[in-house]
């Protein structure tokens, strides 16, 4: 078992806080069934060992949200309020008239998308240096599980509040002979395919980071 701490550095109103908590409580088995991995408890008061996830403006990094690293031998990960904007996103309903669809439902990332973002790549990769197998170019990929399917969402509903979730790849993702489902929302259809804004890097002979 792998617990977790969301730790409120940026001093979020409590409501606010627990609407988060209950989204990353909801979103943590979602990564760790198709990952085989050991399931998750999710605390506000750090413990010995847990894993950290500020909630906080410091060391924050220009251009990013958020980030997970590895510190004092821990994952450890730095969730901006500021950067991320909204606290929980934004979700809009797809637009029908009869039958016809006109516009699909859209979504907006918040601090919420974030912090599960992060959750998810420390999971399954707590170290950052996990490599998949080799795709149809030879090329081994760090396994970052949300970067290649990033602008996948889906909405989970905390008691009023939507909550905008991000994607996250499937072991399937990084097996050419893998089968579907390829990630949670089924974003892409093929092993080692990028969503329209997914990102991502492989690793060189030379242990080279390059960008995908």
């Amino acid at each position: 078992m792998t617990t977790v701490c969301l730790v409120n550095e940026a001093n979020l109103a409590q409501t606010d806080f627990s609407i988060l908590v209950d989204s990353v409580k909801h979103f943590a088995p979602l990564v760790t069934k198709p990952w085989g991995l050991p399931d998750v408890v999710i605390t506000t008061v750090p413990t010995p060992g847990a894993w950290l996830i500020y909630v906080t403006d410091r060391k924050r990094v220009q251009g990013a949200t958020g980030y997970h690293t590895f510190e004092n031998g821990l994952p450890t990960a730095y969730c901006s309020p500021t950067a991320s904007y909204r606290l929980f996103g934004h979700y809009s309903k797809p637009i029908f008239i009869g039958k016809k669809q006109l516009l699909g439902a859209t979504y907006t990332e918040g601090l919420v998308t974030t912090i599960c973002h992060e959750l998810a790549e420390m999971l399954c990769d707590p170290q950052i240096g996990t490599l998949s197998a080799v795709d149809s170019k030879g090329r081994t990929w760090l396994v970052e599980v949300c970067d290649h399917v990033f602008g996948s969402y889906s909405n989970y509903v905390s008691g009023t509040t939507n909550c905008i979730l991000p994607d996250v790849t499937t072991p399937s993702f990084y097996n050419l002979k893998g089968t579907a489902p390829f990630s949670l929302y089924n974003a892409v259809t093929t092993p080692f395919t990028l969503t329209k804004n997914g990102y991502g890097y492989y690793k060189t002979s030379t242990g080279q980071l390059v960008k995908l």
